[in-house]
């Protein structure tokens, strides 16, 4: 199976790594040709996903030489480019492996699934159009959900550039050569950990900006509160 920890990528779906945590399959209730037939399908998504993610990263693999070395303005432009790129590209994927994954699962699996999806998601995901639209989010409220997720947007770029900076590009990087497989974890793991912090403060802003009725409407969408587990393998 595919890790079932990392980055939450809040504005799009995130059931496939839903799916992999062991504490969701058993509350879904999957059963062993559920299992078998999820792992085969996401081995192929990831394997597909992966090819085209490292093609785009090799064709633009100058974008990223000396970045430390920019100026601010042309690497954080550097930096917005292509994590556009990456997000479009595994969003394709996404939708499409979603469509596949309403296939092996029964109806109350799948709108349980996609309670959890929102729930693990976090307020964030408000700003994803299906949802602003049931939510009746106003022309008012818009703009400002769009500056929160900016905000959040722009944290994800800055760490992005230490990331990119530091793997062996750079004046901190030059010479180093390629971080270890331990350096490698700790800096995602510091990148995961201050991008959880940062999703958690700009959800509860996006929450203030909601009307009663839509706090409610967001609550119940989310179903029964789900306790994941820290660390699921």
């Amino acid at each position: 199976m595919m890790a079932r920890s990392g980055i939450i990528e809040p504005t799009m779906s995130n059931t496939m790594v839903l799916l992999n945590r062991n504490d969701v399959r058993a509350g879904l209730g999957l059963s062993a040709k559920q299992k078998e037939d999820l792992d085969g399908q996401q081995e192929q998504i990831m394997q597909t996903m992966f090819s085209t993610v490292m093609t785009k990263v090799m064709t633009r693999a100058e974008d990223f030489q000396g970045l430390r070395d920019l100026p601010e303005a042309d690497r954080t432009e550097k930096i917005q480019s292509f994590t556009a790129d990456m997000r479009g590209t595994v969003e394709v994927a996404v939708k499409g492996a979603d469509k596949d994954i309403d296939k092996i699962l029964t109806k109350k699996q799948r709108t349980r699934l996609k309670q959890l999806d929102l729930q693990w998601r976090g307020t964030l995901a408000i700003s994803e159009p299906m949802l602003s639209e049931t939510l009746k989010i106003t022309p008012e409220q818009k703009p400002e959900i769009e500056k929160i997720v900016a905000k959040f947007r722009e944290n994800q770029q800055k760490q992005a550039g230490g990331m990119f900076g530091g793997f062996g590009g750079g004046q901190e990087g030059r010479g180093q050569g390629a971080p270890n497989s331990a350096t490698r974890q700790e800096r995602m793991a510091e990148v995961k950990k201050s991008n959880d912090k940062l999703r958690e403060e700009q959800g509860k802003k996006v929450l203030a900006l909601l009307t009663a009725e839509q706090k409610a409407m967001w609550q119940k969408m989310q179903g029964v509160k789900f306790r994941f587990r820290p660390n699921d393998d």
